[in-house]
């Protein structure tokens, strides 16, 4: 009986959260493996300049990450490797040890699912995430992404069990789909969020949300006619408080963003369910227009709403042409981790999803909306595939589009709004329907 089995890329990838990206430049991973109890991982390469083979051994230190602890290079054959694999393993596993410790570590586990404060305190939604029985898939992935999290301020934990869960939440997603992109991500500095590179390019990320005003849950439309009201004015200034006090802060003036390309990352969080209907208001608010009956953009001066009024355009204001982008999303939920946790076959094997909603479709280079329905894990799903990312045009430093593969790039060309993806079907809206069969 062998003593390893296969795993499927999506799993071997979701217990890696940490892989250095020049490792892709250099090697093209064919097969992944792993003991019974995943205890231990096995990877079989192509190096892609000598053309032979290698594979990696790789078990978890003590911060709970998996690295290497046995390599080989120059085989001959795919089959070689995968026996080199096994027999490793198996000498590896004499023992049963769950952890490989590595001398230059000295960090421990990043249980962010281990309550740290009296149940009290404990954030509603983090109390479901703990007790659903639907949401297993989405408490093994959250346990892997804490692991390779680095908490640069020393109090991501709390804050994701207590008051800024959603927030907290944003910035373990973006952080997952920088990973995703192949960025480098840079730990020297918590302020801003993230600082990245990918070949020459070098970019500050800085996170908001759109949270609840003073503690009371925004308005939950009863309708698509009252979403679309609320989109007109309501959204684009609880958008636009969340972006003009970041703006205030004048980030580019600190030391490690200073000459970079500066980019706000938002997301919705301010009402039950908002970030499903909310996302076209913000497009409408930052480029300072919005579309007619036959899809043509007008301008638009300000938005109004119960006494309150701001200017139109976010990027037309004073200071905005130091904001080279907006990366949006309405998927950093915790349906979407527990989507995610499902493909990579974490949480209870009964468990099964259907989403469903309305998209884009570029390849027809329309902007209308389609229905469209998928069962969770036979279609295919990444971090990136509900981002958008809408560029200055007014901006001191430009973002390279190609940088962020798969996005959906939003621009303003003569007073009208653009789009353009290497990926061509794009989520507009979702829900996600969850069956736990007993």
């Amino acid at each position: 009986m062998s003593s390893i089995q296969t795993l499927s890329r999506p799993r071997f990838e979701a217990l890696l959260y940490r892989r250095a990206p020049w490792t892709f430049l250099m090697s093209k991973e064919l097969e992944w493996w792993a003991n019974h109890d995943e205890s231990l991982l096995g990877v079989v390469s192509l190096d892609l300049m000598d053309h032979d083979y290698s594979l990696a051994i790789l078990g978890r230190d003590e911060q709970g990450l998996f690295r290497a602890i046995d390599v080989m290079c120059s085989l001959d054959s795919v089959e070689a490797a995968r026996k080199e694999i096994e027999n490793r393993v198996g000498e590896l596993s004499v023992g049963n040890s769950q952890e490989f410790p590595q001398v230059d570590n000295d960090k421990k586990k990043h249980e962010i699912l281990v309550p740290c404060v009296p149940t009290t305190k404990l954030n509603r939604v983090f109390e479901f995430l703990l007790e659903n029985e639907g949401y297993s898939p989405a408490r093994g992935i959250l346990k892997e992404l804490s692991y390779a999290f680095t908490d640069l301020d020393g109090n991501y934990k709390k804050d994701f069990q207590t008051t800024g869960f959603e927030g907290r939440l944003w910035e373990l997603f973006l952080y997952t789909y920088l990973y995703e992109e192949k960025f480098q991500i840079d730990e020297e500095y918590n302020v801003p969020d993230f600082v990245v590179q990918k070949g020459p390019h070098r970019i500050a990320i800085e996170a908001v949300t759109v949270n609840p005003t003073d503690g009371v849950i925004g308005i939950v439309p009863c309708s698509i006619d009252e979403e679309r009201m609320l989109c007109l004015d309501y959204m684009p200034i609880k958008w636009g408080s969340a972006l003009f006090s970041k703006l205030r802060k004048r980030y580019w003036e600190k030391k490690p963003i200073v000459g970079l390309p500066l980019v706000f990352a938002i997301h919705d969080f301010h009402g039950e369910g908002s970030m499903t209907w909310s996302l076209p208001a913000l497009s409408d608010y930052l480029f300072g227009v919005r579309s007619d009956e036959t899809g043509k953009d007008d301008p638009v001066l300000s938005h109004k709403y119960e006494g309150k009024e701001i200017p139109s355009g976010f990027f037309n204001l004073l200071d905005a042409e130091n904001v080279s982008a907006v990366i949006a999303s309405n998927e950093a939920t915790l349906t979407k981790f527990n989507r995610m946790g499902k493909i990579a076959g974490f949480g209870d094997s009964r468990i099964s999803m259907t989403r469903y909603g309305a998209a884009l479709d570029l390849e027809t280079n329309k902007t209308g909306r389609f229905k469209f329905e998928t069962e969770v894990g036979i279609e295919s799903e990444n971090w990136g595939s509900g981002i958008w990312i809408f560029h200055n045009p007014n901006a001191k430093f430009t973002l390279d589009e190609d940088l962020f593969h798969g996005a959906l790039n939003v621009y303003l060309e003569d007073g009208q709004r653009g789009y353009w993806s290497s990926r061509k079907f794009h989520v507009i809206r979702s829900m996600t329907s969850v069956i736990a069969t007993k």
